[in-house]
């Protein structure tokens, strides 16, 4: 988000009234896309889980919430979380969904 404030900070730095807005509809989208206070699958809004998975925000979270209710909470073998399924989160693809976000920030790095 971080990145995000600073490029359209640069950007719009003529205009405070124009870059507050873009900011506040840019927050606002990658939050609903991220799935942190509503899931989209829940909502039955199958384009925006395809939007969130190809921005990567959703992977994100998703990861988030892994390490809150699925490691070291059950049993792999012959459990698994109710939570994480009320999320519609599959632990077995967690880090595979992380990978774009990892590569992406060590290409930055190097950068």
């Amino acid at each position: 988000m971080q990145s995000y404030a600073q490029v359209w900070g640069v950007i719009y730095a003529n205009n405070v009234q124009l870059m507050a807005t873009a900011l506040a509809i840019l927050f606002v989208l990658i939050t609903m896309l991220s799935g942190l206070y509503s899931s989209l699958e829940i909502m039955n809004r199958p384009f925006l889980v395809i939007i969130a998975q190809m921005l990567g925000f959703r992977s994100i979270i998703n990861g988030l919430y892994y390490t809150f209710y699925g490691i070291d909470r059950c049993n792999v073998d012959n459990e698994e979380s109710l939570q994480l399924k009320k999320l519609f989160i599959n632990p077995d693809l967690i880090y595979w969904n992380l990978l774009p976000s990892i590569s992406s920030q060590q290409n930055s790095l190097e950068e």
